[in-house]
């Protein structure tokens, strides 16, 4: 079989993650996949290190425009939009040959229309299996655009024979806010699965901080966007017990803009606690390395996830692990296997990284759960599930 997969993205994450354990675990190693990306995708680089052999080529297809012009497209002529973006990844993808399968990845859903094009190009070119795959939630329909995209909706249930959602939370989304109806194109759930681990010595990423063992750290890994409950982390270290705070940080790690860095700082420094946190920026590499040399994992999303990549990471390492009870979580990490707190309360999140560094027993006891629960969602499952849903 030969499949294309279509990824447009402006920043790396849990995407990469997921395509990174797909390939690494496909299970046919005669079937040869070509991946289409953008040319500013940031990421582009490391699917080189992709370990399978019938990687055929990465190609670098167009820039990926995300300002002024590419709103007015899909606002003020979103239809045109959709079909020029089909007739450009229909030359695109013929000059490769035929291919047996698509999958086309999307983040939000519409994250990208563009990518709907591809799935139009791919039926007009008869591709025979069809994936759209949606990582996180889908938006409602806008107001003024209502029944231009409710059509384009329907079409899109046309263009791609089969539908994934990453959990059951992004399907819901799905369903509730973009009408797609289940007896007509049924969505599959394939929740995403972990690449096989290779061990990492612990003290690395502490060394290059200059924290030794005798320090409490914890982390918060991903874009640093303040839906992402960075604010609410840090009001909850004012508000932790001496004996907890003395010698804690929190390490913010991922990219920020100066914005968001000046006004999370601004509040540490008002609430006395900015010796506690730092900011490490986008760190290259495996986020492994980093999630195995922390004492505690923190994902404190006051939204939607999709799913939680690093939080799974983390169950898999043996690293503690505090989530806000939204999307996806609990489908595979629940109270048995980390603390569960409410999105926005600042006093549980409090009370829960306190109870991490006090009851150790009990960290101990949901560390030993957890990685049990993480051995559930292998990149191999995952793989062999996507396989077999394009055979069908």
């Amino acid at each position: 079989m030969k499949i294309a997969i279509w990824l447009e993205q402006s920043e790396g994450g849990g995407v990469d993650t997921h395509l990174h354990a797909l390939l690494n675990n496909w299970p046919i190693g005669s079937d040869q996949i070509c991946i289409f990306t953008n040319t500013d995708n940031p990421s582009v680089d490391s699917y080189g290190t992709i370990r399978i052999s019938n990687l055929l080529q990465v190609v670098p297809v167009r820039r990926l425009s995300i300002g002024r012009p590419r709103k007015i497209l899909e606002t003020v002529v979103l239809p045109l939009y959709v079909w020029l973006t089909s007739v450009s990844a229909r030359r695109k993808i013929t000059r490769f040959g035929e291919f047996d399968a698509i999958i086309a990845y999307q983040g939000c859903y519409p994250g990208s229309w563009a990518t709907m094009g591809v799935l139009r190009a791919a039926k007009k070119l008869d591709i025979k299996r069809r994936m759209m795959l949606v990582h996180h939630q889908a938006s409602p329909r806008r107001p003024f655009l209502n029944t231009v995209e409710s059509i384009l909706d329907r079409r899109v249930a046309a263009w791609a024979n089969s539908i994934v959602a990453v959990s059951n939370a992004t399907r819901s989304t799905l369903v509730h806010r973009r009408d797609f109806d289940l007896v007509v194109q049924p969505i599959r759930v394939i929740h995403n699965g972990l690449d096989r681990r290779v061990d990492i010595a612990r003290g690395g990423f502490r060394t290059t901080l200059g924290l030794g063992e005798d320090w409490r750290v914890a982390a918060i890994v991903g874009r640093v966007e303040l839906y992402k409950g960075h604010e609410e982390l840090i009001r909850s270290i004012s508000q932790l017990p001496k004996g907890v705070r003395s010698r804690f940080v929190i390490l913010i790690v991922g990219s920020v803009s100066k914005e968001n860095q000046d006004y999370l700082m601004n509040l540490a420094l008002r609430l006395n606690v900015a010796d506690h946190v730092r900011f490490c920026g986008y760190v290259a590499g495996e986020i492994s390395a980093i999630i195995t040399d922390v004492d505690l994992l923190i994902c404190a999303t006051q939204e939607f996830e999709g799913f939680g990549y690093t939080v799974l990471e983390a169950m898999s390492v043996g690293t503690p692990v505090i989530a806000t009870d939204v999307g996806a979580i609990k489908e595979f990490c629940d109270e048995r296997h980390g603390i569960i707190v409410r999105p926005g309360s600042v006093n549980e999140l409090s009370e829960a990284i306190s109870s991490v560094f006090v009851d150790t027993a009990k960290t101990i006891e949901r560390v030993n759960a957890a990685k049990l629960q993480a051995e559930r969602f292998s990149g191999m499952k995952m793989a062999n599930e996507f396989y077999q849903e394009l055979q069908h």
